[in-house]
């Protein structure tokens, strides 16, 4: 694996970025449009990726290596939640301590971790980088969205709150994609095709949608203060290291490993400014967190591959 094999995935989401930047200066692109185009995302494209990435063979002599991939990736979002909570519990206000809880316990393990896991580890890279992105996604859709209705929707009754976590979008996607793949149905020519197709819109609109907030906050983005540091360096450094530990200890197939730690290690997820965007938190703040833990990552993810490497 080359330097540049794990670069070029972040150099082409800031191409991208840079592009819906450019968008908001112009005035070609609205908040409006902006908020609409993330309803798309949240709604309609991220359940079509969900469904799409399990749309592959099922083969009985790497089911294992994808329970392990599984269970490794419940324990990182386990240790990054409880982490995030615990260093940002007193941060105040409201907002910005989701915000920052938010970006720190969500890495980019959709649009950025699969393509740099195709790169260095091939499609059984892929496979197991999958299974995180279904905890990834149980995760975004449960706690995720409790983190961003907190203290709010405390009128409605108990089960009226469950209700909002189970029955949306990305968790009917995550059901209907695990049916898929453990009954080993693929979906029909056109119909599968036509998914492949809405999924593949997931990169280019998010990123355009981060860069029209990078622009239309642009007085904030890049004022960055302690507390962004902090949560970059815990998701692109500190939580890595740890979930290194019982990779080192437990996995030993170097693409499974790889596998596990690449979206372990990757930057903050744009979900953490689109989300802020769509509950209307602190967008500044999630804007930040992006940036810098997506700049951060081009010399921490391929540092930390090469450690995997040489502690395996």
């Amino acid at each position: 694996m080359s330097f540049w094999d794990v670069v070029e995935p972040v150099a082409i989401l800031l191409i991208i970025i840079a592009v819906g930047f450019i968008l908001q200066r112009l005035k070609l692109l609205t908040r409006a449009g902006a908020r609409e185009m993330t309803m798309l995302l949240m709604k309609v494209i991220l359940p079509c990726v969900i469904i799409n990435s399990f749309q592959i063979p099922y083969k009985p002599q790497i089911a294992n290596n994808m329970l392990i991939a599984f269970f490794s990736a419940v324990a990182a979002m386990t240790l990054s939640a409880f982490v995030s909570f615990f260093v940002f519990s007193t941060t105040e206000p409201d907002d910005k301590k989701i915000s920052l809880v938010y970006a720190t316990l969500f890495s980019n393990a959709g649009f950025f971790s699969l393509p740099v896991l195709e790169s260095i580890a091939g499609a059984e890279g892929v496979v197991y980088g999958s299974m995180f992105l279904l905890v990834f996604n149980i995760f975004t859709w449960t706690v995720g969205i409790w983190l961003m209705e907190y203290k709010r929707n405390r009128d409605l009754s108990l089960l009226a709150q469950v209700k909002r976590l189970i029955i949306n979008p990305g968790i009917v996607g995550i059901v209907v994609a695990l049916i898929l793949f453990f009954t080993r149905w693929s979906l029909p020519g056109v119909l599968g095709l036509t998914v492949k197709g809405i999924s593949a819109l997931n990169t280019p609109l998010a990123m355009i949608v981060v860069g029209f907030q990078i622009g239309d906050n642009i007085d904030h983005a890049f004022k960055i203060d302690a507390k962004v540091v902090l949560s970059g360096l815990l998701r692109n450094v500190v939580l890595p290291l740890l979930t290194l530990i019982w990779i080192v200890l437990l996995i030993e197939d170097e693409i499974l490993a790889v596998a596990a730690l690449v979206p372990a290690a990757a930057p903050t997820a744009a979900n953490a400014v689109i989300f802020a965007y769509a509950y209307e938190r602190d967008i500044p703040t999630a804007t930040q967190c992006m940036v810098f833990s997506t700049l951060l990552s081009l010399l921490t993810l391929p540092a930390l591959i090469w450690l995997a490497r040489q502690l395996g």
